[in-house]
C-alpha cells in the first residue's frame, strides 16, 4: 500500500470504515520506529518513567464495571498481547483467601491466587520483560500477609524488592 493510502477513499473524497481500519492498522500509525528499535533487555537500567508500559486497568473484568464478571482468562488475554503491568483490586474474604474483585458491584470474585498463577503461567510466553503488578490493597492485615506468600510463592526469587533501608 503507497504512503498515505490507507487514509483515502478516491470516491467519496472521505475516509471509509475499511479505510479507517486500515489506517490503524498500517505501520504508518505505528508508534515505534524500526529503524531505532533496541532488544529492551539492553536498556533496562533507566527509570520506570523513561519506558513505554503497555498497562491494564481492572484487567480481571470481563464487559462492564457495574454488572460484568471477573475472570483470571482476561489476565492471559493482556499479557499474552504484550500487557506488562496489570491490576489486582485486592478484598478480604470470608475464608481467608483474598479475592480480586470491582467493589461497590454485584461483580464475581477471583481468587487473588489464581490470578497470580495466571500471571505466572502467562505473563512471559511473549516477553521476557518484567511485569508490574498494581495491587490495589483493600486488605486486612492478615490477608495483605497471604498475599505476600502468594506472591513469594509463585514468584519467588524473581521478585524485585526495593533496597532496605539503613
Amino acid at each position: 500500500m503507497p504512503p498515505g493510502a490507507a487514509l483515502r477513499d478516491a470516491e467519496a473524497g472521505g475516509m471509509t470504515l475499511e479505510g479507517f481500519v486500515n489506517a490503524l492498522l498500517s505501520d504508518e500509525n505505528d508508534v515505534h520506529d524500526p529503524a531505532r528499535l533496541i532488544d529492551p533487555a539492553e536498556r533496562l537500567g533507566h527509570p520506570m518513567a523513561h519506558y513505554w508500559i503497555n498497562s491494564s486497568h481492572n484487567t480481571y473484568i470481563v464487559g462492564d464495571q457495574l454488572s460484568g464478571q471477573a475472570s483470571t482468562d482476561m489476565y492471559a488475554r493482556v499479557l499474552l498481547q504484550g500487557c506488562r503491568s496489570v491490576e489486582l483490586d485486592c478484598f478480604d474474604a470470608d475464608d481467608g483467601e483474598p479475592v480480586v474483585y470491582h467493589q461497590h458491584t454485584p461483580m464475581t470474585s477471583v481468587k487473588v491466587r489464581d490470578v497470580l498463577r495466571a500471571v505466572l503461567d502467562h505473563g512471559f510466553a511473549c516477553s521476557k520483560l518484567p511485569i508490574t503488578l498494581s495491587l490495589e490493597m483493600h486488605c486486612g492485615i492478615a490477608q495483605q500477609r497471604r498475599i505476600a506468600q502468594l506472591l513469594w510463592h509463585y514468584f519467588g526469587e524473581s521478585i524485585v524488592l526495593p533496597p532496605k533501608s539503613q
